[in-house]
């Protein structure tokens, strides 16, 4: 829900800034990512008083969206510094979205004028949707075979849209047997229950890891070396995979242009993102994805 708010249209004319917060509350962490997408140039001050200070010059008359990902503070005293912080430019305005698992935390920081929207589970239906989309299912021969298979696998997505999105770009690039075979994984049998919980997630998500490539396993592995939420330029990182060796040697592809379909990959399952606005890639914040 917070992509689609950071890619509507409706903000296409304001500068955009997604900023992982994680269990960890950091306003130095919070106030140099900011300031490094907006400014374009990185920023590790240590003094919170000039990140205040750069973040004064840099939000003062401009429109500025920004997304904290992943919210866990409870103090009401550390939220209100946050607040303070993000609002410092004079005659601009500043668009926050914060998104959290915990609904405590939403209530203590709404305004009067915008409540906290709960997002729903998803239905069955709608996992199945999101494979069929994120698969190419419509352009499939043997839709009719697979269509029964794919709606066993949406079942067992947790109602999660990640899961979906990453078993279903999976798919995609599978024959009808290997449909199959994702179908009955034993890696299925972690569910207890047909509730949601953290372990479901990573075992749906490790079937995705586990039919990666060695060499793109080694590319994403490589991404866990920098904090989860680092912004990284896409063609720089490609660079380094090249120089580590990570990157695949093929008689029909560039080593850039192979780097390129990783990254492609990487994001098609969730792994990592890319705003299609930006030059840059993020590695991936969610905790699960950065376990393996």
């Amino acid at each position: 829900m917070a992509q689609l708010v950071f890619n509507d249209l409706q903000f296409k004319e304001y500068s955009r800034v997604w900023t992982y917060v994680s269990q960890t509350f950091d306003m130095k962490k919070i106030g140099n990512s900011t300031i490094t997408q907006l400014s374009g140039n990185k920023s590790e001050h240590t003094d919170l008083q000039m990140i205040e200070n750069s973040l004064q010059k840099l939000l003062s008359g401009k429109r500025v969206l920004i997304i904290l990902d992943d919210l866990w503070e409870r103090q009401s005293s550390q939220l209100k510094k946050l607040e303070g912080m993000l609002k410092l430019g004079e005659g601009g305005k500043v668009v926050v979205v914060v998104t959290t698992r915990e609904e405590s935390i939403a209530q203590n920081i709404h305004t009067d004028t915008v409540e906290p929207y709960k997002l729903a589970p998803l239905t069955d239906d709608i996992c199945w949707t999101i494979i069929k989309i994120k698969s190419s299912f419509e352009s499939r021969a043997e839709r009719v075979q697979l269509e029964l298979i794919g709606k066993e696998i949406a079942k067992k997505c947790g109602v999660l849209a990640l899961v979906a999105q990453s078993i279903g770009y999976t798919l995609g690039n599978m024959e009808f047997d290997e449909w199959v075979s994702v179908n009955n994984s034993e890696i299925w049998d972690v569910l207890a229950t047909g509730e949601y919980s953290p372990d479901h997630v990573h075992a749906s998500l490790q079937l995705t890891y586990h039919r990666m490539d060695p060499y793109l396993k080694l590319c994403f592995a490589y991404c866990a070396t920098f904090p989860k939420g680092h912004w990284m330029a896409i063609e720089d990182l490609i660079y380094q995979w090249i120089a580590l060796g990570l990157v695949e040697p093929s008689r029909t592809f560039s080593n850039i242009q192979t780097g390129h379909k990783y990254i492609r990959h990487l994001f098609g399952t969730c792994f990592i993102e890319h705003p299609s606005w930006s030059q840059s890639v993020s590695y991936h914040s969610d905790e699960y994805v950065s376990s393996f």
